[in-house]
């Protein structure tokens, strides 16, 4: 009984804990950012705090495929109210390239995420969005690009035939969002406990 009593009570902390740390995130001053769009999402549930100047479009190794990129914040009430950085990969390609991996290397790093797009045609031209949403495991690659000297990364969209290329995002774009993140306490939530919703494997490189 008094061991029951004790599981009880260490998670009652635990939950305690939990909601302290939610609480602390000021959304609003994540919301009230400057030269930024606030929206729902297609869901019609989360918010999304987009910085203006966006898309960012990179460079790919193949014909007739254009990648462009969105960095942004996501308050996603279903998520326990976490509030998460997000990016979004879209593909316009004549092929379906049904990525199930996307690998970024920042520095001697790699990040590998696990991914499913989704997936729309149109005209015959076929749109793919890769979303990653960023947990503990992967926000050091935001870091890393913010504290960086170059604008441009190299990305691979890992499928039957792997596709390569150029992400590129304006640095001083990914430093703001990063340090305003950090500033509202977005990286004291739980995020490790998306791991599994985000995997994000992290492997060295020469």
């Amino acid at each position: 009984m008094r061991r029951m009593f004790k599981c009880l009570c260490v998670m009652l902390i635990l939950i305690l804990i939990s909601v302290s740390a939610l609480a602390e995130v000021d959304t609003g001053r994540i919301e009230s950012m400057e030269d930024a769009s606030v929206f729902l999402d297609d869901n019609g549930i989360d918010t999304v705090i987009r910085p203006n100047g966006q898309p960012y479009f990179g460079e790919m190794n193949r014909d007739n495929v254009q990648l462009c990129t969105y960095l942004d914040f996501v308050e996603m009430p279903d998520m326990e109210d976490t509030v998460f950085i997000r990016m979004t990969f879209a593909l316009e390609t004549w092929e379906t390239i049904g990525a199930d991996r996307v690998g970024i290397r920042v520095g001697k790093e790699n990040y590998v995420f696990e991914v499913s797009p989704h997936t729309s045609e149109y005209d015959m031209t076929y749109y793919e969005d890769y979303v990653v949403c960023l947990t503990d495991k992967s926000l050091p690659m935001l870091k890393a690009m913010a504290s960086g000297k170059t604008d441009t990364w190299e990305i691979t969209f890992y499928s039957e035939d792997p596709v390569t290329g150029l992400l590129r995002i304006d640095r001083a774009a990914a430093k703001k969002v990063y340090n305003l993140y950090v500033d509202a306490k977005g990286s004291k939530q739980n995020l490790e406990s998306f791991r599994d919703i985000w995997p994000c494997i992290v492997e060295k490189t020469k």
